[in-house]
């Protein structure tokens, strides 16, 4: 039985990061004992979507509206640009009163890439192999 209650906000690019972190941390709660409030901010429409609406969601709480969740994720692919280009630009728009309350996953290979790093399974299921 769980004995504490968190929630957590998630800004991200699609469907499939939603899946991975709500999978990651509800399991993650579960071993902690912990409850897990998870609540999509973000979750369609890409990068450039997720990031803006992390930005106004961070405006709006330095006018003191808004909730403050007790941990924020912000998930963006790299994107074959590298991992630290990427997470060094989405760090970059963290408000440095939030940087305790958020974690930054940022994929090498991206996600659909990553993905697949299992290839016999892949084929076992779609009935080909992955191009590399």
């Amino acid at each position: 039985m769980t004995s504490q209650r968190r929630q957590v906000d998630v800004y991200c690019e699609d469907v499939g990061h939603e899946s991975l972190v709500r999978a990651l941390l509800e399991r993650l709660g579960r071993q902690e004992g912990v409850s897990i409030e998870l609540r999509v901010q973000s979750g369609r429409g890409g990068k450039g979507k997720a990031l803006k609406e992390f930005e106004v969601w961070q405006r709006q709480r330095r006018r003191g509206a808004g909730h403050s969740p007790d941990l924020l994720v912000v998930v963006i692919d790299a994107n074959c640009q590298g991992w630290n280009t990427v997470h060094s630009a989405v760090e970059s728009k963290i408000d440095l009163t939030l940087q305790a309350a958020v974690v930054v996953g940022c994929r090498d290979p991206h996600m659909e890439r990553w993905l697949m790093a299992d290839p016999v399974a892949f084929e076992r299921v779609v009935g080909k192999k992955p191009r590399r």
